[in-house]
This record gives C-alpha cells, sequence and structure tokens, in this order.
C-alpha cells in the first residue's frame, strides 16, 4: 500500500489521475456518496499526494472541494488542470490552489460520472442522463492511451 486515503475513495477507479509531469497523484473521496444514501456531511474532496522517486506517495494534503454535490471521474488535462466530472457537468480546478475555474454544464438534471479526452480539445462526458461532447482549447486534450481509452 502506498497511501491510505481517509473516507471513501471513489471505488470505481475512475476517480484517480496522475499529472502529466508523473509529480503528483489525485484521488477524489466520495465518502459523501454510499451504496445506500447520499450523506450531506460526508467527505467529497481531491487529495494530492507527491510521489517521490521510489514511487511511495507523500505529503497528502486535501486540493479542493467541489461547488456542489460530488466529484465522480477526474483527470488531468495535457496543460496539468483537474478536470472533474460533477453533479451537473464538468468542472475545472487548478492544480496548485485549489479553486474551481470553471463549470462546463451539460444538461439539466444530469449526474456526469466519467470523462475522456480526445485530441483536439475534446472532452467526452458519460452520466446519468446521457452521452456529451465539449470541444476546449487543445491543452484539454490528452493523447494518452490511458485515458483516451485508446489501448
Amino acid at each position: 500500500m502506498v497511501a491510505n486515503p481517509v473516507g471513501n475513495p471513489e471505488q470505481k477507479g475512475n476517480g484517480l489521475t496522475t499529472s502529466p509531469d508523473g509529480k503528483y497523484f489525485y484521488a477524489l473521496d466520495t465518502g459523501a456518496s454510499t451504496a445506500t444514501a447520499k450523506d450531506p456531511l460526508g467527505v467529497r474532496t481531491i487529495t494530492k499526494y507527491s510521489i517521490v522517486d521510489d514511487n511511495s506517495l507523500t505529503q497528502p494534503r486535501i486540493l479542493a472541494s467541489p461547488l456542489s454535490y460530488i466529484w465522480d471521474g477526474i483527470r488531468a488535462s495535457r496543460g496539468g488542470w483537474i478536470v472533474a466530472a460533477a453533479s451537473e457537468g464538468v468542472d475545472i480546478v487548478d492544480p496548485v490552489s485549489g479553486l474551481t475555474l470553471g463549470t462546463f454544464h451539460v444538461g439539466q438534471n444530469v449526474t456526469a460520472v466519467n470523462i475522456a479526452f480526445r485530441p483536439g480539445g475534446y472532452i467526452y462526458v458519460v452520466g446519468k442522463g446521457g452521452a456529451w461532447e465539449i470541444k476546449a482549447k487543445e491543452e484539454f486534450a490528452w493523447d494518452d492511451a490511458r485515458y483516451t481509452g485508446q489501448y
């Protein structure tokens, strides 16, 4: 084990990502969401870890909390921005300050669950309520096969 997250780390595996330079690891904690109910007081944060040379994780710190509800899927863009599936769309989070810089809203009564990138600045969002394509600036595309699904 390289880390012991607090609370309930996102269980489907889409709540984990690394920075493009490989120096940081990000884990979502969706303690507000349980198998049977929603806990309004539960933890709902991104924890940022430093990755050291021996591949261990150190210096955990809470980076950010969502503006509303919880985050589910998370990715880091080529430019290093944190892109997180939120209840009403996709939040863009500054990886240093933790500030949510903005939200791409994808529809009403939507629960965005996961995201994928395609070169050209495309962000694909899937969730309860449908699937959407967002066209953003090129820096949001990531052509790493692990993140685009092009294995």
